[in-house]
């Protein structure tokens, strides 16, 4: 590999020796650096292989619009932080994330997340990711986003990859219409909860001076929410601050700040600003001995949620099938810690005439995969990763999540055929034949387990005659008939099938995650885990796959 972390001693004076980026002569600590800093996409060209101390942040994440007075956004995460050295003997593509981009109010997917930050292009590369964006369900990122003020969602801010590591959590909105939008985390402490009409001060940034010298510089600050009477000030003064008449403030370029949160009025969040990333080399003073730099191992991961359970709808009329769980990948890097895995719960088929199936829970390891949406029995199908299929054709599939999933299909006008929830890799089948159901949306495979399987398939609609096929990834049937829908496959996040008649919706299948490596690069680390999980090699990996709940430790071997 051309990046490795290091994992014994070193001594100081076998820095390397490289040119790129904006090259200037530092002193910390009264030791002298040449730094490179790199604003925008480039390439570390190496002359000297050796050691680099690195300082690189990702792209901060959107603040949330707002609808009209009643719905304020909240402020963007910072984009992540790592600080790290590493040895490197080639030349390096530099990748600076950009912000997230800032838009009108959106109830479903909510603000854009900032892109990650890496050095080089591998899986032996260093990454780190961009800040969550604001949202009814704010988002997960190296800081999360801040929740918009609504209260027809009371869920918390967006969680940081790492807490206290990457970045930090967003705040929390007053859960009121008219109410103030939470603060977005920043890399120095999380957002702000706001407590009224006015909103949430955006989460302290990290000042970068400690790194490259000189006077104190923040990046990386959340951004402020918004709010109907007052708004929320960005974090450290780099994030984009909120507004109470208007569009929020997007924040300024290479900051890594998150956007302020719009309000009083119907109008767009303010953009993230994009990552920066520093390297530097030592180039003279005494040697200070031997030194012992941070642990990191570069991960790979595999993130699926848990399934939406199927719809009931009344006795002759079909309900729509769960949408699949969110399925994604991601890498990133990982310390000497314990972190936590999540494994989602499949949401319950639906047991009530004319209600729709329960949401499944989201997966996580460092990023985060969302739940599918229920199927649809009284209205639209739920929206999710995937979204559940609606019950009619008057009623629209519910909404997925980009990179995660897809909408649901629709039923047919008669009511006696339910649409198919949708899958990671199509949407749900819509139907328009009488007493026939959709089939879900078809799923896709992954193979970081040394096997190729198929996952996040959507659940089938019922019909009165012919249920819909569930969508290859685990995803249940649809009923035949007045009969229960079938059940996405455990450990598949595949959607639960639409109920027929008085009977009970097929649950969804819960999630899974899988966490794999190079063999190569854990040497010198113990590394073990809780939970249920399976472990293995497969060619040059190592891999871990949990089925339930557990966690990962990375320690010193």
């Amino acid at each position: 590999m051309s990046i490795s972390a290091a994992r014994s001693p070193r001594l100081a004076t076998e820095y390397g020796v490289a040119s790129g980026g904006t090259e200037t002569d530092i002193t910390v600590s009264s030791v002298a650096y040449k730094l490179h800093t790199f604003t925008a996409t480039g390439t570390l060209n190496v002359s000297k292989p050796g050691w680099f101390d690195v300082l690189m942040f990702g792209g901060g994440g959107a603040g949330g619009g707002s609808a009209s007075s009643t719905e304020c956004g909240g402020g963007g995460g910072a984009g992540g932080i790592s600080q790290t050295t590493i040895y490197i003997s080639s030349n390096q593509t530099i990748t600076i994330g950009a912000g997230g981009a800032g838009a009108a109010y959106n109830t479903s997917i909510g603000a854009s997340d900032g892109s990650g930050t890496s050095v080089g292009n591998s899986l032996g590369s260093l990454s780190i990711m961009g800040g969550g964006g604001s949202g009814r369900f704010a988002h997960t990122g190296g800081s999360g986003g801040g929740k918009d003020g609504n209260n027809a969602n009371t869920s918390g801010g967006g969680l940081a990859s790492i807490s206290g590591v990457t970045g930090n959590n967003g705040g929390l909105s007053n859960n009121g219409n008219g109410q103030g939008g939470g603060g977005g985390g920043g890399a120095g402490a999380v957002g702000a909860t706001a407590s009224s009409t006015a909103g949430a001060n955006g989460g302290a940034g990290y000042d970068v001076s400690a790194f490259i010298g000189g006077s104190s510089l923040f990046k990386a600050g959340g951004g402020g929410g918004g709010g109907s009477t007052g708004a929320g000030l960005g974090g450290s003064s780099v994030g984009g601050a909120g507004s109470s008449s208007g569009a929020g403030s997007s924040a300024s370029a290479n900051t890594a700040g998150g956007g302020g949160g719009s309000g009083g009025s119907t109008a767009n969040g303010g953009s993230g600003g994009s990552g920066i990333v520093y390297i530097r080399r030592r180039v003279s003073g005494s040697a200070v001995g031997n030194v012992r730099y941070q642990e990191v191992l570069n991960v790979e991961f595999l993130l699926v949620g848990g399934g939406g359970g199927g719809g009931q709808y009344v006795g002759g009329a079909s309900a729509g099938g769960g949408g699949a769980g969110g399925m994604k990948t991601g890498s990133g890097i990982i310390g000497k810690t314990t972190y936590t895995v999540t494994v989602g719960a499949g949401g319950a088929g639906s047991t009530s005439q004319r209600t729709n199936g329960n949401n499944g829970s989201a997966s996580s390891f460092i990023q985060s995969a969302n739940g599918g949406g229920g199927g649809g029995a009284n209205g639209n199908g739920g929206s999710g990763a995937s979204g559940g299929g609606s019950r009619s054709n008057g009623d629209s599939g519910g909404s997925g999540i980009s990179g995660e999933g897809n909408a649901g299909g629709q039923g047919n006008s008669a009511e006696t055929g339910g649409g198919g929830g949708g899958g990671k890799g199509a949407v749900g089948g819509t139907t328009t034949t009488n007493n026939t159901g959709a089939a879900g949306g078809a799923g896709a495979t992954n193979n970081y387990d040394g096997s190729t399987t198929t996952y996040a398939g959507g659940g089938g609609g019922a019909g009165n005659t012919t249920g819909g096929a569930g969508g290859s990834g685990g995803g249940g049937a649809g009923a035949s008939g007045a009969a229960a829908g079938t059940a996405g496959s455990v450990n598949t996040g595949g959607g639960g099938g639409g109920a027929g008649g008085l009977n009970t919706g097929g649950s969804g299948g819960s999630g899974v995650v899988i966490v794999r490596w190079l063999t190569a690069d854990a040497t010198g680390l113990s590394i073990s885990a809780t939970g249920t999980y399976t472990t293995n090699q497969d060619g040059s990996y190592t891999w871990y796959k949990w089925t339930t709940t557990g966690s990962l430790t990375v320690a010193r071997a």
